[in-house]
């Protein structure tokens, strides 16, 4: 299915037990993560669990996004431009994707506020040295497949891999002989086709205004009959 900016601006939202405001977009067999607008970084939290994604990218930048669900997709890589595009990631959930290379995971060295990661049921996970080479990766892990990372195995990894200035022969191993790519700005792939909506689309948000009762589904609906969304 096509993510859609009405798809989007209709997917229920809540408050999850931390107070974070949740968009669900779960087992709507969506194949790529698309038609985001600035107008829609309103949430915390991004549920795409159970869908058909292949690649983690986004089209714009979301700053504040902190949680993003990926359980049971098909992903296979993931965005060199990732830590960009999501600059206060926290909490990644991949479990039961296709990661099965050490490098597909490289771009996720560059976000900084990354604390818990979960990869059970990837691939990649049956690799030698996985654990050690994913803190090694993301330094401020501090959960890693639903596990506390402890300081021993922070240490093993520092010892066996060195540091990205100075990588050990098992680290330039590992890599595959990749280079540490520098961080980029993000360039929107958004267009003003892919953000559009039809009259029909319009009329139904608007519609959808009137019969709104909460104050969450008004702002979410609002935002998106602000111009610069729709023309």
């Amino acid at each position: 299915m096509r993510l859609t900016p009405l798809l989007i601006q209709e997917a229920p939202c809540f408050r999850n037990p931390a107070g974070d405001h949740v968009l669900s977009l779960r087992g709507l067999q969506i194949t790529f993560i698309e038609s985001f607008n600035e107008y829609d970084d309103v949430n915390e939290a991004l549920d795409l669990t159970n869908n058909e994604i292949r690649t983690l990218s986004f089209n714009t930048r979301l700053k504040r996004l902190r949680t993003l669900l990926l359980a049971r997709n098909q992903i296979i890589d993931i965005d060199a431009n990732i830590a960009a595009l999501l600059p206060h990631l926290n909490t990644l959930s991949l479990v039961d994707n296709n990661i099965s290379d050490l490098t597909n995971l490289l771009p996720l060295r560059h976000c900084r506020n990354l604390e818990n990661i979960y990869l059970t049921g990837n691939p990649v996970t049956s690799s030698k040295y996985y654990r050690e080479f994913i803190v090694w990766l993301v330094p401020g892990l501090t959960v890693l497949d639903f596990e506390r990372v402890k300081p021993q195995l922070k240490k093993s990894a520092e010892e066996l891999l060195g540091t990205f200035d100075q990588p050990t022969t098992l680290a330039l191993k590992l890599l595959d002989n990749k280079e540490l790519e520098p961080l980029k700005e993000p360039i929107s792939t958004t267009t003003q086709q892919s953000i559009r909506l039809t009259e029909e689309e319009r009329s139904k948000l608007e519609a959808d205004l009137m019969n709104a009762t909460s104050l969450d589904e008004i702002e979410r609906i609002e935002l998106a009959l602000k111009p610069g969304y729709i023309e």
